[in-house]
């Protein structure tokens, strides 16, 4: 690791970043632990923002997936503030509302709207309930 760029107060290299992020999603540490794993279980390639860079801020957060052309995915309304409201670029956010589903039912719903809607994900803001999936596309400039 000697010479090689590190996240500040860790030895986490930004390369190992950037690998992690280059082939799936990128997943807030909000995320219940369950979702992450069973999400990794399926073979996705996750890369949990809590192990390399906790508690950064949302625009990095954001900016990093957008580098990556990586979905985001969260439970904080506040990247979909970000996005909606302030515009913020990013590749695709995933923003699930599951609240009082158990956790597997959660990771179950977040892993199937994933594999049946992966490529129609990046580049927009989606919302997962209960009930339905919507997709947000940014509007044309």
């Amino acid at each position: 690791m000697m010479g090689k760029p590190a996240v500040r107060g860790t030895r986490i290299t930004v390369e190992y970043i950037l690998e992690s992020l280059a082939a799936g999603e990128f997943i807030d540490e909000c995320v219940p632990f369950a979702v992450e794993s069973l999400l990794r279980q399926q073979g996705h390639d996750i890369l949990a923002i809590g192990e390399v860079l906790p508690r950064a801020p949302d625009e990095r957060v954001l900016a990093i997936a957008l580098e990556q052309d990586c979905l985001f995915i969260t439970i904080d309304t506040d990247f979909g503030e970000l996005v909606c409201k302030l515009r913020e670029q990013h590749a695709g956010v995933l923003l699930a509302r599951l609240y009082g589903l158990p956790t597997n039912d959660q990771a179950s719903a977040i892993a199937d709207a994933i594999a049946e809607h992966g490529p129609e994900l990046l580049g927009a803001l989606s919302v997962l309930n209960h009930r339905s999936l919507r997709i947000r596309r940014p509007p044309a400039t």
